[in-house]
């Protein structure tokens, strides 16, 4: 399981921050309220577990049953169909151009319309059970990491698994922070 500190909140593409309650309901506030945001019949019964945005401000939420995607009024299914039919979603990475990766059943896979396209098996090896200080996606497809004393981890486009270390020229191998500069860096 992994595990980010902190709440879940983002912003959408008009302004609005959305979070994730401490009842796991789904609020907005628009810099005068808050709001309720009624989940779609679709979502009874299911937990949710996890709110981010991606490059172009779309909403995705996780729930423990499925990946979803915030559309005007309500949620649409976007789980793959290329896998299990039911999927524990854990964390969502935007990453890259309508690329999620998403950590669900036990499992990082990079996803897009609905399709796994990649799976990193050195995540789902080395990474389970470990709390994380940040995950982040580039604009490559990729996903980055750090927790512990792992160093820098980095996930290519296909699931390529990497950890940079001191060996590497690090000057430590505990990384609290990372994020691409507008050059890609």
């Amino acid at each position: 399981t992994i595990s980010l500190s902190g709440s879940q909140h983002c912003a959408d593409s008009d302004g609005r921050v959305w979070y994730l309650a401490p009842d796991h309901a789904l609020r907005t506030w628009d810099g005068q309220q808050t709001n309720s945001i009624p989940t779609s019949p679709l979502l009874d019964g299911q937990t949710l577990t996890v709110l981010t945005a991606d490059l172009k401000g779309n909403i995705w939420v996780g729930t423990d049953q499925g990946l979803f995607e915030w559309q005007t009024n309500h949620c649409e299914p976007m789980t793959p169909t290329n896998g299990e039919p039911s999927i524990n979603v854990r964390s969502i990475v935007p990453s890259g151009a309508g690329i999620l990766w998403v950590e669900s059943n036990g499992r990082m896979r990079r996803c897009s319309a609905r399709q796994w396209l990649a799976e990193s098996e050195g995540w789902n090896r080395e990474m389970k059970g470990v709390s994380l200080r940040f995950l982040h996606g580039d604009t490559e497809g990729g996903l980055w990491s750090g927790a512990g004393d792992l160093g820098l981890v980095h996930v290519l486009e296909d699931g390529t698994f990497h950890r940079l270390t001191t060996r590497a020229g690090l000057p430590s191998d505990t990384v609290h922070f990372a994020f691409q500069d507008r050059d890609g860096n």
